[in-house]
C-alpha cells in the first residue's frame, strides 16, 4: 500500500470510526525550540549527573495524555482509592515556570458516564486550561451484549499462544486499545513529544526535569532510533530479557501500559499497527510491532522510573484486587 494509501485509509478509519470532538483543544504546544535553562536535575536519576550543579538542557513540549475513567471493585462498586487527582497534582505542582509553558495535560474521560467521573471535573475546575484540557468520549464501546460478561472465549495471539478470558474483558481489551489509538493520534499533532500514562501512576518529584534531562542527554548521544521510551519497566520474571534496564540501551520491552514516552514523528506507524491489532492489548502490539523491525524501531527505558504503579481497582472489575497487580523494577519517589 502506498503511504498516500495509508493515510488516507488512516483519516477514514478515525473520522467516521471514531469521531473524536477534539475542536475544544486547540492550541498545539509548538515544536522545540532552542530555548535553554538552568534546572536542578536529581542526581541520583542519570549516571551522568555527577554533582548539585546546575545542568543546562534544551526545551522540550510535551503532551500528556492520561485516558481516565472510574475504577470498581471486584464487587462491581465504586473504588474507595482515588489516584488520577494525586497524579496530575504532582505533575503539575513540580513544573518550573519554563516548563509550565512547554507542558499540556490532557485527560481523556472515557467513562460511560462522564459527569458522574467527579475527579475530573473537580481537576477541570481546579487549573487553567492553559494547563489542563479535558476531552469526553461521545460514544462508548459497549462489544457485543448479546453474552454474558463472564462467557469464557480463547483469544489467539499473533505468536500462537492461545489465552482463556472472558467476554467481558474481551471487550474491555477492545475498548482501552481503541481508545489509546484514538488519543495518542490526535495527541501527536500537538507536540513533539507525547507522554502516555495510565490513570493510577504516581510520579516521582520533579517528573518533566527529569525527562528533559534523559531526552537531552539521548540527543547528545546522538540517538535517534527510538520510537518510545518507557518511563515504568515493572518487576517481572517472564519475557526475554524483563530484569535488565539501563539508561541510553535499548530496552527489550515485554509488557505495561503505565507510563511511555513517544515520538509524534515516529508514532503514525504504530498507531496503524494498533488500530489493526485492536482485539489484542495496547502493549502486546507496541512488543510486537517493535520486534518486526528492532534496529529502526527503538524502545528505550530510564531507570529509576519516573512512575510507579499504585492502583489496586481497575476500570475492569475482574482485575481489581487487594494487591497491586506489579510495580516498578526501580522507583524513587
Amino acid at each position: 500500500m502506498s503511504p498516500s494509501m495509508i493515510w488516507v485509509t488512516f483519516f477514514l478509519l478515525f473520522g467516521i470510526c471514531f469521531g473524536l470532538p477534539f475542536e475544544s483543544v486547540n492550541n498545539t504546544i509548538g515544536n522545540r525550540t532552542d530555548e535553554k535553562k538552568m534546572i536542578s536535575p536529581d542526581n541520583t536519576l542519570l549516571p551522568k549527573m555527577e554533582s548539585d550543579l546546575m545542568e543546562q538542557t534544551n526545551i522540550f513540549d510535551i503532551i500528556v495524555v492520561i485516558p481516565t475513567m472510574r475504577r470498581w471493585t471486584h464487587e462491581r462498586e465504586i473504588a474507595p482509592e482515588q489516584y488520577l487527582t494525586p497524579l496530575v497534582d504532582g505533575i503539575i505542582e513540580s513544573l518550573t515556570p519554563i516548563q509550565h509553558n512547554h507542558t499540556k495535560i490532557l485527560l481523556y474521560n472515557v467513562d460511560p458516564h462522564p459527569e458522574l467521573h467527579t475527579e475530573v471535573s473537580n481537576l477541570k475546575n481546579k487549573y487553567a486550561t492553559d494547563i489542563l484540557v479535558v476531552v469526553n468520549k461521545t460514544t462508548f464501546f459497549q462489544g457485543d451484549t448479546s453474552s454474558s460478561f463472564d462467557e469464557m472465549i480463547m483469544l489467539e495471539k499473533p505468536n500462537g499462544e492461545k489465552v482463556q478470558i472472558t467476554k467481558g474483558t474481551m471487550n474491555w481489551i477492545k475498548g482501552e486499545t481503541r481508545d489509546a489509538t484514538k488519543i495518542l493520534f490526535e495527541a501527536r499533532n500537538r507536540a513533539p513529544y507525547v507522554m502516555f500514562l495510565e490513570d493510577d501512576v504516581k510520579p516521582t518529584k520533579n517528573v518533566i526535569t527529569k525527562l528533559w534531562n534523559y531526552l537531552d542527554e539521548m540527543s547528545k548521544r546522538k540517538i535517534e532510533n527510538w520510537f518510545m521510551v518507557d518511563l515504568y519497566t515493572p518487576s517481572i520474571n517472564w519475557g526475554r530479557n524483563p530484569g535488565y534496564v539501563a539508561n541510553y540501551e535499548r530496552y527489550d520491552y515485554e509488557c505495561c501500559t503505565q507510563a511511555m514516552l513517544f515520538r509524534s514523528d515516529k508514532l503514525l506507524d504504530l498507531l496503524i499497527y494498533e488500530s489493526s491489532h485492536s482485539q489484542f492489548p495496547i502493549d502486546d502490539n507496541i512488543r510486537d510491532y517493535s520486534r518486526e523491525e528492532e534496529e529502526t524501531r527503538g524502545i528505550y527505558a530510564i531507570t529509576p522510573n519516573l512512575f510507579e504503579h499504585v492502583g489496586r481497582f481497575s476500570s475492569n472489575p475482574e482485575k481489581s484486587s487487594d494487591k497491586v497487580e506489579h510495580t516498578s523494577l526501580s522507583f524513587l519517589p
